[in-house]
């Protein structure tokens, strides 16, 4: 997986100037991610969460925000020590490491893996998968959020973006597949996230648009 630590201090400008020409800032996609966990779970869940791949904790903040009533308990794991460092100054209430021997096994409810997985080398995906798997209780399920390569935006941002020179960005059905080899049921696939700033007035479509691919990501769930 690629070195972060270099871009922690810098994390959000990089993103941000990333994804200009969504017209939305990193903000955005970090809760949109999160309250679609939410909406999925339900307002009543309680359990443990853990982001996997979590940087600086953009996602974490909104999943707190979210669940923070129902005492659930949130936990963030990042390769990169400056990004957690930098995440437990700013939410010091949450447990976030990079020690990956601190994650325990049959333990969460959740895991949220949002973008992770294209900085997988693709040999390396399918035990990635397992691992993060094997960290579930039974019934869990895993929330994958990732880039489409179907989308032309998508596709510039990603070839611009300095931290994701030389990724390989994987199709939905790559995803599924993956999912589907470490064991799991999928519960939901479907693309998201369709309409840039200037088109937002048709945001409300994107419920139903979600077996079109031209949304500038995609989420599949995996149950155990």
């Amino acid at each position: 997986m690629s070195d972060f630590d270099k871009f922690s201090s810098d994390y959000e400008n990089i993103l941000d100037k990333k994804i200009k020409y969504f017209g939305e800032s990193t903000e955005y996609f970090a809760e949109y991610k999160a309250e679609y966990v939410r909406k999925y779970l339900g307002d009543d869940f309680k359990g443990r969460i853990l982001d996997y791949g979590c940087g600086i904790g953009l996602i974490v903040k909104y999943l707190k925000q979210y669940f923070d009533k129902n005492n659930v308990e949130i936990m963030g794991y990042d390769v990169s020590l400056e990004s957690t460092k930098r995440a437990n100054q700013e939410m010091p209430d949450i447990v976030f490491t990079h020690d990956f021997n601190k994650i325990k096994k049959n333990n969460f409810d959740v895991i949220v893996l949002a973008n992770v997985l294209h900085h997988v080398k693709p040999e390396e995906r399918s035990v990635f998968i397992r691992k993060a798997k094997s960290f579930l209780v039974k019934g869990g399920r895993i929330f994958i959020f990732e880039h489409n390569p179907y989308n032309p935006l998508t596709r510039l941002i990603v070839k611009l973006c300095v931290f994701d020179k030389e990724v390989i960005i994987l199709k939905r059905k790559e995803t599924v597949k993956l999912l589907i080899e470490a064991g799991m049921n999928i519960s939901e696939k479907r693309y998201i996230v369709f309409f840039p700033q200037i088109l937002k007035m048709f945001r409300f479509l994107e419920p139903i648009l979600g077996c079109v691919p031209m949304g500038t990501q995609y989420l599949c769930i995996g149950k155990v």
